[in-house]
């Protein structure tokens, strides 16, 4: 049954543990529905609002907004905000309390991770997802790709990464990713390693007082800002009422689009760990977003 219609990958933990049943009746449609795009693996996914919105039959971008926080706050969900041109991107986790299920990992193009099977469900990539049954030709190629992947693969390990980059420096990855629910894709550790690397490379022209400025409140944001943008930016910053929530933080009033991906670069790559920055529903109907699914 499972080859002919399309299904979605359920961790049955997740109900048994408690978690499903604490969460809000906009979290537990959100998440079902960003299940949809995703595949056996848990792969990132980025829908459009206009899409979610359409699936979920939320009446307002609010209720989208509610249910992200409920799932990132269940350990759920990480989500990376989209900027003017892109959707944001939602990350599956697992990193509730007394959680049973290993790390999930995928590598674009080459789906890792264990194969865990649920009753009565083809282990195969799910249906629906717009791709045609594969002739010879295209197995050979994907067979090929596949063993050069390995290849790559079979090089990639910890002490590895430790060797080229530092264990500080791979530790501190590690971390980064764990937030995300991505620390078993060793491929994505190492982006985020060279990352890493490029920022704790000191400028010459670096001030001292640069440094003390990274924190992560909104007021050192504004302090940051400070030598980086014009005095006009800088006042309508000020003036922007914004509320944090743990690992959040919710940007109550309209902004620029080009002042929004400034809070989402200092939120998500100046400081460590990541902030989420969720804006609000008025800067949601602002922002003109690709249709991707």
């Amino acid at each position: 049954m499972g080859e002919h219609y399309p299904y979605i990958k359920f961790f049955a933990d997740i109900i048994e543990s408690g978690v499903w049943a604490n969460l809000s009746s906009a979290a537990k449609t959100l998440y079902l529905v960003l299940l949809k795009f995703s595949d056996q693996h848990f792969k990132p996914v980025w829908p459009s609002t206009e899409m979610l919105l359409k699936l979920t039959g939320f009446k307002t971008k609010k209720s989208i907004i509610q249910g992200k926080r409920d799932l990132i706050q269940a350990g759920l969900l990480q989500v990376t905000p989209g900027t003017g041109h892109t959707s944001s991107r939602y990350y599956f986790c697992f990193n509730y309390q007394g959680s049973k299920i290993p790390p999930q990992g995928y590598i674009f193009g080459h789906p890792g991770g264990g194969e865990t099977g649920i009753p009565g469900v083809s282990g195969g990539r799910p249906q629906g997802s717009g791709e045609g049954a594969p002739n010879h030709i295209n197995i050979t190629i994907t067979n090929n790709q596949n063993q050069e992947l390995e290849k790559k693969k079979a090089h990639l390990n910890i002490k590895g990464l430790e060797e080229k980059y530092g264990t500080s420096i791979v530790s501190e990855a590690l971390t980064i990713a764990k937030v995300r629910g991505m620390e078993a894709n060793l491929r994505y550790v190492q982006g985020i390693c060279k990352n890493l690397i490029r920022t704790n490379v000191p400028e010459f022209n670096q001030s001292e007082k640069d440094t003390f400025l990274k924190d992560n409140t909104w007021k050192g944001f504004l302090l940051w800002t400070k030598d980086r943008l014009t005095r006009s930016s800088i006042e309508q910053l000020e003036r922007v009422k914004v509320e944090p929530d743990g690992r959040t933080l919710c940007v109550l009033d309209p902004v620029p689009e080009s002042l929004r991906m400034i809070i989402a670069k200092y939120f998500t790559e100046e400081i460590r760990p990541p902030i989420l920055v969720i804006f609000s529903p008025k800067n949601e109907e602002n922002r003109t977003t690709s249709v991707k699914y």
